[in-house]
């Protein structure tokens, strides 16, 4: 996906790349921790196009997606706003994942209504939204049930590493951009004070 030339000469806040750092740590420590989602290549607090910042996914050839990597790549997709939620609380939350949300809502409304991968509901056609009604309906339910779940999951991934997020966050703030070797030290302990990564053990649920 093409997001632009870095805009290096934007002026930011603290404030502002403060949250950037945290919203970008989240996208790259879900990725780490989600068991089918490459790791990150690179993740950046430099403002590029429309964005104040990217965490770019490692990429793979695989042809098929599988509902595991599906649900994987919508908490990867909400770990920015799980992350502002760590730093500014329940109702303090931003509108940088305005894209996040877009794009987590295209997956999971493909995922509802042509890959077969909704939990109460089979194949739905996608002009059932168009449509209206009872099953279109239900269609938005479990489109949003996919995104609450997808944020929860998110959270407590993010919650049970908290001291790795935060250390994420200051080498995003110190270097702003990290490679993912560099981001791969940090975690391990070898690029900052040292710190153990631990995957929760939580249920893929929707």
């Amino acid at each position: 996906m093409e997001i632009g030339r870095a805009r290096t000469s934007a002026v930011v806040t603290e404030r502002d790349r403060e949250i950037t750092a945290w919203h970008e740590a989240g996208h790259a420590l879900v990725a780490v921790l989600a068991e089918h989602v490459e790791d990150p290549t690179y993740v950046t607090i430099i403002p590029r196009g429309g964005s104040g910042g990217h965490t770019r996914p490692g990429g793979h050839d695989h042809q098929f997606l599988s509902r595991p990597e599906a649900l994987d790549a919508l908490a990867m997709a909400m770990g920015g706003r799980a992350a502002e939620l760590m730093l500014l609380g329940e109702e303090g939350y931003t509108q940088g994942a305005s894209s996040d949300l877009q794009h987590a809502t295209r997956v999971a409304t493909s995922m509802v209504t042509e890959y077969g991968m909704g939990s109460r509901l089979a194949h739905v056609h996608p002009d059932a939204l168009r449509v209206g009604g009872e099953i279109a309906l239900g269609v938005q339910e479990e489109i949003d049930a996919l995104l609450r779940d997808a944020l929860a999951r998110a959270r407590r991934m993010l919650t049970e590493n908290e001291d790795t997020v935060r250390r994420v966050v200051t080498e995003l703030l110190d270097r702003e951009t990290l490679t993912g070797r560099e981001l791969a030290d940090i975690l391990s302990g070898d690029g900052t004070s040292a710190g153990v990564l631990e995957a929760p053990d939580v249920e893929l649920v929707s």
